[in-house]
């Protein structure tokens, strides 16, 4: 326990290796997505990140766009140290913490994945592509959960289950009652009244679709929150997993679901290039910071080349395919139909030609 720790409440988290201490008065957003990997206590190791309350210094740099509280974030070269002033709100410490949690080793992927006997089967895929829609069809199909939006890999091939609450959007919930019920731990009126924010805010978007619009509009976009066991209470977190099949996903100008074999480096460099615009505004930040004096940085400044190296050696004993999904009738259907197809292939072990093939040619 440092010193900075001693007299004050902490919750600890520990995502295979990376120890995360987090001051009481900023956990509720990490208890919420990070529940699964808390420890009781941070015993005597040294926290990888350190979540604390500033002692009453001046207010620090970087703020959300008002407010008049801020933080000081780690990235100096061996920093470790994130410090709040009192106010900042929770969330934002959380969105700004998270792009600090790094491995020499492994490292995120923006991607959906499930698991059978001993084998994963990734899903990576920039925002709004399906990988939720994906894993929850196979997950009806009796594979286990690795993750739906977020997935940790590593230079042994392994993925490694990464099961934060399950955030569940429009293209998820419709014609699923049972699901948003749930979501809605069973409240009716909760969701006659959701069902009719969800209509309206179909209707502006689709009146709307000037890109400023629209971008404001996805701030108000319906989403629910939940655990992925409270929305299917039968699936199984998986143990981490050797990755066997990548299945990258793509919307395009395409009439049916579109297979075919893809290299894996170059998902990972796609992959890789995702998550530095997922972490952009910490990235920003760093480049401000650099620019009023601090000393370089250079695992932030090399984090684009080493995780594309990671999510190359973790893909090196996969076979990977890119899907395309026709973008104009994206629907429940079209995930039956993508699940079916990639349960064929995972069961019967089959390859695909290199020229590229169709979801009919592997159903069963």
């Amino acid at each position: 326990m440092t010193e900075k720790q001693k007299g004050r409440q902490f919750r600890y988290y520990l995502i295979y290796g990376f120890l995360i201490a987090v001051d009481q008065a900023f956990s509720a957003p990490f208890e919420a997505e990070y529940s699964r990997f808390r420890l009781d206590t941070g015993g005597t190791h040294q926290p990888d990140l350190l979540i604390t309350r500033a002692n009453g210094c001046e207010a620090l740099p970087t703020r959300q766009r008002g407010a008049k509280n801020g933080m000081l974030l780690p990235l100096g070269e061996g920093d470790t140290e994130l410090i709040c002033d009192d106010g900042v709100a929770a969330d934002f410490v959380f969105s700004m913490a998270e792009p600090c949690i790094a491995w020499d080793d492994k490292c995120f992927i923006h991607a959906g994945a499930v698991s059978k006997n001993g084998r994963a089967m990734l899903f990576p895929a920039v925002m709004d592509t399906g990988k939720t829609s994906t894993v929850m069809q196979l997950l009806h199909r009796g594979y286990a959960y690795i993750g739906d939006e977020w997935v940790v890999v590593d230079t042994n091939a392994k993925a490694y289950p990464f099961p934060k609450r399950v955030h569940i959007i429009n293209h998820n919930l419709e014609g699923d009652k049972a699901m948003v019920l749930r979501a809605l731990n069973g409240n009716h009126a909760a969701y006659q009244l959701y069902l009719w924010y969800f209509r309206i805010w179909l209707l502006f978007k689709q009146h709307f679709p000037v890109r400023r619009v629209r971008s404001l509009l996805g701030i108000f976009r319906p989403i629910l929150c939940c655990d992925i066991q409270a929305l299917l209470p039968d699936v199984t977190i998986a143990q981490p997993a050797a990755i066997s099949y990548v299945f990258y996903l793509q919307r395009a100008n395409v009439a049916d679901i579109t297979i075919e074999e893809m290299d894996g480096g170059e998902v990972a460099r796609r992959m890789a290039s995702w998550n530095q615009f997922e972490k952009r505004e910490f990235i920003k930040e760093y480049h401000v910071y650099a620019a009023t004096g601090i000393k370089p940085n250079h695992r932030i400044e090399g984090m684009l080349e080493r995780e594309t190296g990671i999510m190359r050696a973790a893909f090196r004993n996969a076979k990977v395919f890119k899907v395309s999904l026709p973008d104009s009738m994206l629907s429940k259907e079209t995930f039956r139909q993508l699940a079916a197809a990639i349960d064929s292939l995972f069961n019967s072990r089959c390859q695909l030609p290199a020229s590229h093939s169709t979801a009919e040619d592997l159903r069963p």
